[in-house]
Order: C-alpha cells, then structure tokens, then sequence
C-alpha cells in the first residue's frame, strides 16, 4: 500500500515538474522538445537503475545526458534509413487503422449473409410438394414462407437485374432478417438473381 502511495506521489510531482517545464519554454521547436525528452529519458533509466534520486547524480550527469540526447536526434535526423523506417512506421500504422476498420466492417456484413429465413421457399416447395406449390397464388406462396408483406417492387428493387447493390447491401447490414425474407420472396416472385 505505501509502494502505491509513493508511486502515485512520485507521478503527480513528474507531472508538476514537466508543466512547469513545459510552461518555461514557450516556443520549444519539435526537435528541442524530442531532446529534452531523449535526455529526459536517459536520466529517469539511470535514476532507476541505481536507485537513485535527480539531486544525487553526479555533477555534469544532467548536461551529458543532454548532450548525448543532442547526438542521437541529429544522427537520426541525418540518417536517411531512420526517416525511411519512421515513414514505414507511419504507413504501418494507416494500413493496420484500416484493416481494423475492414474487419469491423466485415465481421457486420458476415453476420448479415448468414442469416437465413427460417422458411425458405425451396423448403415449402418440398413440403407443399411440386404439383401443390405451382397451384398456390404468389399470395399463398408468400404467406407460406412467412412473408405476406413483401411487394413485388420491394424485391425487384434490391434483388432484380437492376438493383442497387450499394443500397442492397446497406439494407443488408441495417436489418439483416428483414433482407433475408426479402431474399424469400424474391424467389417466389421470380426475380431473385435476374
């Protein structure tokens, strides 16, 4: 408990002392800003590893962790593969922000496809048996796979030869049950693919 405590102390007054630091230096460019942070860094590693605290590292130590801070930001800044890897690294990140978005895209559309009618019309075509189903009505044959609602222009509009994917597929991932009976129906009234 007393550990957490003093963790908990030693963060707030790392964030006292870094705003008062950051509100001294008012126009602090990137690159000045990337040092102090490198040395800043190198000091916090050094104090931790010895067990130490900023007021006991030896004379100079802070200027040479700044020093050494300087040198590695102007070799980076001056090696051309660091900038290659640095941009690499940022379009890694753009393609992994919209693979996520893919999937989470695709995971919706997935669950939308694999809903099925609970009747299907090919399943009342089998139960009814052939010679009785082609004596139904497209009503009768609607109102058998439990779609009674289903207009004609309904189905055309989002099954037939002319239909509007992108909005059909919209509709699919909006209501995923109501697509598929729509599917159903389609089936009955002949437009389903063409």
């Amino acid at each position: 408990m007393n550990f957490h405590r003093g963790a908990t102390h030693k963060l707030k007054k790392a964030a006292e002392v870094i705003y008062m630091v950051e509100a001294t230096v008012p126009n602090e460019s990137n690159q000045e800003r990337a040092i102090r942070d490198a040395a800043d860094k190198i000091i916090n590693n050094t104090l931790s590893k010895h067990g130490i605290t900023r007021d006991q590292l030896p004379p100079g130590a802070v200027e040479d962790a700044h020093r050494a801070a300087k040198e590695m930001i102007d070799a980076k800044a001056n090696d051309p593969y660091a900038q290659m890897y640095e941009q690499q690294k940022q379009e890694n990140e753009a393609l992994r922000t919209q693979l996520a978005a893919l999937r989470d895209n695709r995971s919706v559309s997935t669950e939308a496809k694999s809903y099925k009618h609970p009747v299907s019309e090919e399943r009342a075509r089998r139960l009814a048996g052939d010679g009785q189903w082609y004596m139904y009505t497209t009503a009768q044959k609607l109102q058998a796979i439990g779609v009674p609602d289903a207009t004609e222009d309904q189905c055309r509009k989002l099954f037939g030869a002319r239909a509007n994917g992108p909005a059909a597929l919209d509709f699919s991932k909006a209501n995923p049950k109501r697509y598929a009976a729509l599917r159903e129906a389609a089936k009955v009234y002949g437009v389903y693919g063409g």
